[in-house]
């Protein structure tokens, strides 16, 4: 009845329309997913990064304090073991 000469009636042209809108809505929000996408990942990585160099810093201060605390802990032992039997022999040397 009141069909175009091109053999697709008005609400199919217009369904076709629709889906034609829908489907360039959908491609661009699939773009729009992989650019987030691709942007949490350099996220991410940076994160990665970021914590593994706080991670060696703080390995490498623990190593340094480690190695204090152990030539610290050797020095006094050192000294005690030099300066206890100096001390007893001083005050067994006061005895009568």
């Amino acid at each position: 009845m009141n069909e175009p000469k091109n053999g697709i009636s008005e609400d199919a042209q217009r369904v076709l329309e629709i889906f034609s809108v829908k489907e360039q809505m959908v491609d661009k929000v699939d773009k729009d997913l992989e650019k987030l996408e691709s942007r949490l990942n350099d996220r991410i990585n940076e994160v990665k990064r970021d914590l593994h160099d706080r991670i060696s810093r703080l390995e490498s201060r623990l190593q340094w304090r480690m190695t204090f605390i152990f030539a610290g802990v050797s020095v006094l032992i050192a000294a005690l073991t030099i300066v206890v039997p100096l001390i007893f022999k001083s005050l067994s040397s006061k005895l009568p």
